[in-house]
């Protein structure tokens, strides 16, 4: 094509990926839309992107978009990225991005292709900082995503060097302004299943759809779902809570724990990448906003920190916190411990805490938190970004250390169980003391006419009329309460002080005594 038609070149050329993950990207890395989302928004990160937009054209979705302002792609960097798939590059020039050292995601290498778990044809558009070139891609998988195809390739023997071809690629560059780099993927021909997932009905009459996400924001949102699970509000529900967990994003203002400033440094720390997700025009943040609700009563164990080498010189560091609340955090989704390497959630929040192996019942639904493990656990992430090899000597020493802080005596305190215990038996002695409070100033207003603090007691001494009354106190023989029940003797006592109070000056002591000894019988046989 000519120049005045701003194309320049025109290509086409194959896709190839490397033999050692072409059986796990044929079988299908990710098992929701936000995973594979979730890979362009980590290489928009990386691309030292501040804004990444991601569209799904609601209620229907037929189209995917995610668009950013990263640092962009020259048109050779791209046919460069498309040759190494599977054999990543991304990190040999160090672990941070070049402009605002922001820690490196991607390490296997295949971003890019995660598109084509949502799509089968998928367009590229982009433009590199500092460059006079733009280019359009368009990459075409359905051929080689066909059940006979990936029969082929996953029954072929194939060396582990070798490449194999997964798609095209056709490619047209152009002129762009030098000041102007982007990024922009455009997902069409989505697969069946996700778009039907997507617009099932949610199971909740108010669910969350596009439109109704649309009217509020991540606080409205959350205030939608936190009544039990996020799944009973449909698969769109979930891509929003997925995608909001796992992405390097900003907590909500007061999150993840209201007032809590041992947690500030990680606040800045994700502040500090000035990184926004949008998703159809809202703008999310991490989901994490406790206690919920706010008058719950909650302990916050800020310091789960790690630092420890390893037998292979890796250095394991771990920043995490864990939170307790005595009610059941909901949503359900929330319950467990989240794992984010470099800043990226791993998978979901884990209600096992990485298979605690003790069953601790209720308090494993009124817990979670986060560990940001910052080095030493890459290794053990597998290729879906979403789980771990759990056989992974990092990610052993992380379990460990997990358990350790759960369940016994460390250098950093109590085991979290055993002091969860200790706080709930006050608790209760609390609840209990201004429980027994209030009764008894109802008990007061009955006896004295007006409410006010009145002691309910047993008297080791023997009483003429079995009671005794006084301005602050009402006072029944020991042997007498002794015969009812304990959990009637404060009723049985407070009865008492009304027969006291108001036949004192009518009957005759020996005549109360019989009626208090009566009473006592009476509630002794309830």
């Amino acid at each position: 094509m000519s120049a005045a038609g701003g194309s320049l070149i025109s290509d086409r050329f194959p896709i190839d990926v490397a033999a050692s993950v072409i059986a796990d990207i044929s079988a299908g890395i990710y098992r929701t839309p936000a995973g594979a989302l979730k890979e362009l928004i980590s290489n928009a990160f990386d691309a030292d992107a501040r804004t990444v937009r991601v569209s799904t054209s609601g209620p229907h979705f037929t189209t995917f978009t995610c668009s950013d302002d990263g640092s962009g792609l020259t048109p050779d960097r791209f046919r460069e990225i498309m040759g190494l798939i599977g054999g990543s590059t991304k990190r040999d020039a160090g672990d941070v991005s070049p402009i605002l050292n922001r820690p490196l995601i991607g390490r296997i290498g295949i971003g890019i292709l995660s598109v084509g778990q949502i799509c089968r044809s998928f367009e590229v558009y982009s433009s590199a900082r500092g460059s006079d070139k733009k280019f359009r891609a368009r990459i075409d998988l359905e051929p080689y995503m066909l059940p006979e195809a990936r029969r082929v390739q996953l029954g072929k023997r194939l060396r582990p060097d070798e490449k194999v071809k997964v798609g095209e690629c056709e490619i047209e560059i152009a002129e762009e302004e030098p000041d102007k780099h982007y990024t922009r993927v455009v997902m069409e021909k989505i697969i069946p299943g996700f778009q039907q997932q997507l617009r099932s009905q949610p199971m909740v009459r108010l669910g969350v759809t596009p439109k109704t996400f649309k009217k509020g924001d991540m606080k409205a949102y959350l205030a939608s779902v936190c009544k039990d699970t996020v799944a009973e509000h449909g698969a769109y529900a979930q891509l929003i809570w997925e995608l909001a967990c796992t992405a390097p994003i900003k907590y909500l203002p007061d999150g993840p724990v209201r007032h809590s400033v041992s947690l500030d440094d990680l606040r800045k720390r994700m502040d500090g990448y000035e990184f926004r997700l949008f998703l159809d025009g809202v703008e999310l943040f991490k989901p994490i906003l406790l206690p919920n609700p706010t008058n719950a009563n909650h302990k916050l164990y800020p310091e789960l920190n790690v630092e420890k080498v390893l037998s292979d010189s890796r250095n394991l560091r771990v920043r995490g916190y864990l939170y307790w609340q005595n009610v059941r955090i909901l949503p359900r989704e929330l319950q467990g411990v989240l794992v984010r390497v470099r800043n990226v959630g791993v998978g979901s929040f884990d209600s096992t805490y990485l298979g605690y192996p003790k069953h601790e019942g209720w308090k494993f639904s009124q817990l979670c938190g986060e560990l940001y493990v910052d080095s030493g656990l890459d290794e053990a992430i597998n290729i879906d970004r979403s789980s771990f090899r759990e056989t992974d000597e990092a990610y052993l020493a992380l379990q460990e250390f997990l358990f350790q802080r759960l369940g016994k005596e460390t250098d950093q305190g109590s085991g979290i169980f055993t002091s969860i215990k200790s706080t709930t038996r006050e608790l209760t002695r609390k609840k209990r003391a201004r429980e027994q409070s209030a009764r008894r100033r109802r008990s007061a207003e009955v006896i004295f006419g007006e409410a006010k603090e009145v002691e309910l007691q047993e008297l080791d001494e023997v009483l003429p009329a079995g009671v005794k009354v006084t301005a602050r106190t009402v006072s029944v023989e020991k042997d007498l309460v002794r015969i009812v029940p304990e959990r009637h003797r404060e009723l049985f006592i407070g009865v008492c002080g009304v027969v006291d109070k108001f036949f004192a000056s009518s009957i005759s002591v020996e005549k109360r005594r019989k009626l208090v000894e009566r009473l006592a019988r009476l509630f002794a046989a309830q």
